[in-house]
């Protein structure tokens, strides 16, 4: 979900609010990697490999959301 809103709104929004989105995109990626990490970290045993991937299921997730709310706003005619 996250990689198709991120691809329809490549095409839905103004090239440099997209060069916008692109950035804090970049910037999310390593801040949700290392997030999940310090998960990983700080829980001992087998399970920390669970909360490890719970942590990118949601916080992708959670952003997908966003960005399709973004999407269903631009196209649905909430631009204001």
């Amino acid at each position: 979900m996250l990689n198709y809103a991120y691809g329809e709104l490549e095409t839905a929004l103004d090239p440099d609010v997209f060069k916008s989105l692109k950035t804090a995109q970049k910037a999310w990626v390593p801040w949700r990697d290392a997030n999940c990490t310090f998960v990983y970290d700080s829980t001992e045993g087998t399970i920390r490999q669970i909360f490890a991937s719970y942590c990118l299921m949601e916080i992708t997730g959670r952003r997908a959301a966003d960005l399709l709310s973004v999407l269903d706003d631009k196209i649905g005619g909430g631009e204001g």
